[in-house]
């Protein structure tokens, strides 16, 4: 009974410990970087529709870029060229559409996204 305990234990230990590591692989994942990359273009479209914001426009298209590349390259590197394409393509509208709805279709809202995606979207590609 005491080996079986320890067993139990060790198999809880080493499955705390790797935890971790496989959250780390999970964020370098097609659908992490497209959803910092969706995000960087709904702020895009806020800060141009605010007018006098281009700047900041700029900045999030630069970021909305770098994801977009890296999501694209995880998806073609997961799936193949085509598949992948097709699969980034999906999940891309997907989440536009849901992040749209997150802020009912009007830019004036984006402050939903941004504390719900920002700190998420802060690594480098």
């Amino acid at each position: 009974m005491p080996r079986q305990i320890a067993l139990c234990l060790y198999c809880l230990i080493l499955a705390l410990t790797t935890l971790p590591f496989w959250s780390l692989i999970a964020e370098e994942s097609m659908t992490r970087y497209t959803i910092c990359a969706v995000y960087h273009r709904m702020m895009v479209g806020a800060m141009r529709q605010k007018g006098n914001l281009g700047a900041l426009a700029d900045v999030h298209m630069e970021r909305m870029n770098l994801f977009l590349e890296q999501a694209k390259r995880s998806s073609h590197e997961e799936y193949g060229e085509e598949l992948g394409e097709e699969i980034f393509s999906d999940e891309w509208a997907a989440i536009q559409s849901d992040m749209t709805d997150q802020i009912n279709r009007n830019y004036n809202n984006i402050s939903r996204l941004r504390l719900r995606y920002q700190a998420r979207c802060k690594f480098e590609p």
